[in-house]
């Protein structure tokens, strides 16, 4: 399958030269589909870790080391390439971010949220008077490495996506979440389903996204599920 990504060379080799990522780097130049990793804190739950009211799965770093990396590691099995900045949605708090990440001598990928709002207009997902185009904007002209949307309904990011595109030209990324978070545990309501997690994936590869993967909600056997991409 061929598809024209628009990438340029200026994006593609400011990202580190470490082995791993060398080769991330160039399935990226070649138009290829990197697989990232699912949720974290959501599938320790669903293996039965016990969450606490503040802190979600916080304490499971200190109590539980061992779960963490067990959960890694299924995904790596899984067929995850990478295990980035998430959930950026509040224009005051990314201009803050990025500014304090400006001198980093490392790739960054940005991860942005969104929402539909009662008209069907894509809107920034923590902050919903604020349009889903004016946090693209913004992340766009960071330079960042990838830049794609996450944290968000998978019926959504179709839609978003050309909005990334037309103002970014690195690659992009799509991972969705599936249910919601009611504290201190997550809800699995109307997750989506391996197969049709899938479909949207090739939907999003259809749009240019590379960078394909799981967030909140989604687990292994989802990652599994698009393991056959990253030979396309």
């Amino acid at each position: 399958m061929e598809i024209a990504t628009g990438i340029s060379d200026d994006y593609v080799y400011r990202m580190t030269i470490s082995k791993p990522y060398t080769k991330a780097r160039e399935r990226l130049k070649a138009g290829q589909v990197l697989i990232l990793d699912g949720g974290v804190s959501t599938e320790l739950e669903r293996r039965g870790i016990p969450m606490f009211d503040e802190l979600w799965s916080g304490r499971v770093a200190l109590d539980r080391e061992e779960a963490i990396i067990d959960v890694h590691r299924t995904y790596i099995d899984a067929s995850a390439d990478l295990l980035l900045l998430e959930m950026m949605s509040i224009p005051a708090r990314m201009t803050a971010m990025f500014d304090a990440l400006r001198d980093i001598q490392l790739p960054v990928w940005c991860g942005l949220s969104a929402v539909r709002d009662a008209q069907n207009t894509i809107r920034s997902w923590h902050e919903t008077t604020t349009a889903f185009s004016e946090i693209v904007e913004l992340a766009a002209q960071q330079g960042f490495d990838a830049l794609g949307i996450m944290h968000t309904s998978a019926e959504l990011i179709d839609d978003a996506l050309p909005v990334i595109r037309n103002r970014y030209q690195g690659p992009m990324m799509a991972y969705p979440d599936s249910g919601y978070l009611e504290m201190p545990h997550w809800r699995f309501v109307d997750t989506i389903t391996p197969q049709r997690f899938a479909e949207f994936a090739h939907e999003w590869r259809r749009a240019g996204a590379q960078i394909i993967g799981g967030c909140c909600g989604l687990g292994p056997e989802h990652i599994g599920a698009i393991a056959d991409m990253k030979s396309r």
